[in-house]
């Protein structure tokens, strides 16, 4: 699990069945079995200690989770919602990723 205050700058995690599954949607694996297991990733600090950060999320398979990055409390059950706390945190979406956000 993500957390706010991780005193570590890059960490190895085990990739998530979704992650694997969207490899192969973007051409990365050609095969869900020649998907990345492990990566490396920045943890919640290092990314916020960015003078600029960008995130792009792209395709239906992403919508609800920038539903629950822009609705749901600040907290560590949903990590995306730090980027909320950054001045210069910039998100790109596309139709689909941008399908649940009621701007209503």
């Amino acid at each position: 699990m993500a957390k706010f205050d991780d005193p570590e700058a890059v960490k190895v995690v085990e990739v998530d069945e979704t992650s694997c599954l969207q490899q192969v949607h973007d051409g990365t694996a050609d095969r869900i079995e020649n998907a990345l297991r492990r990566a490396y990733t920045l943890t919640l600090p290092t990314l916020m200690n960015a003078t600029h950060v960008s995130t792009v999320a792209p395709g239906k398979v992403k919508a609800a989770a920038v539903a629950r990055t822009l609705r749901e409390t600040l907290g560590e059950k949903c990590p995306a919602t730090i980027l909320r706390r950054h001045e210069r945190a910039v998100l790109f979406l596309d139709a689909d990723s941008a399908s649940e956000i009621d701007l209503d």
